[in-house]
């Protein structure tokens, strides 16, 4: 068994993790001192005393490294098990810059083909998330609904149309005064796009 001599270091204040996260914009950088650094171990050490702190640390250093994308911010916090009930329960100095990043990479990514399912997940990308894995297909609105032509071109009267309609669509007569409501209420909120 080894035994290990901690260096002997007096703090003038306790660390202080939002300070050290704001000072990282700043010319002036405040370090913050882990646990794995006063014990003298590696990096392991504050993954399992302080798991949220460790992941918080590296997160803010890819937001400030020019080397790093959105993309690579949501990949970290997909591989930290980060998800957006768990963001929401960061302080607002930790949840605003990681919250900009997920919008900014939702309004970028077009394709589900380079992004996992965990990232379009908590970016919000429910439509590209319904493409690109066949178990959710459900989402799909069309999926597994049969669309029946008829063989001919031939007209069909109204009896036929209404014997082909979906059994669970419902028809109601036009209700002349919901409609006049509704062409008041647009005139009222587009008024000014007439001049």
């Amino acid at each position: 068994m080894q035994t290990r001599f901690l260096m002997a270091q007096q703090l003038a204040d306790p660390p202080n993790l939002f300070q050290s996260l704001s000072s990282l914009f700043t010319s002036q950088i405040v370090p913050y001192i882990t646990f794995s650094q006063v014990a003298e171990e590696d990096e392991s050490v504050d993954l399992l005393i302080t798991p949220r702190t460790y992941y918080v640390l590296r997160l803010f250093e890819v937001i400030v490294s020019a080397e790093f994308e959105s993309s690579d911010l949501v990949k970290m916090m997909v591989d930290y098990g980060i998800k957006n009930a768990n963001l929401e329960t960061y302080p607002l100095g930790i949840y605003l810059p990681l919250k900009n990043a997920i919008i900014y990479r939702k309004k970028i990514v077009n394709s589900s083909r380079n992004t996992s399912n965990e990232e379009l997940d908590l970016i919000g990308r429910k439509d590209l998330l319904a493409f690109s894995d066949k178990s959710h297909s459900s989402h799909v609105p069309w999926s597994g609904r049969k669309i029946e032509h008829a063989a001919s071109s031939q007209v069909k009267n109204m009896e036929q149309v209404l014997k082909n309609v979906d059994a669970n669509e419902v028809m109601t007569a036009w209700d002349e005064q919901a409609e006049a409501d509704k062409f008041h209420v647009t005139k009222l909120i587009f008024g000014e796009d007439r001049h």
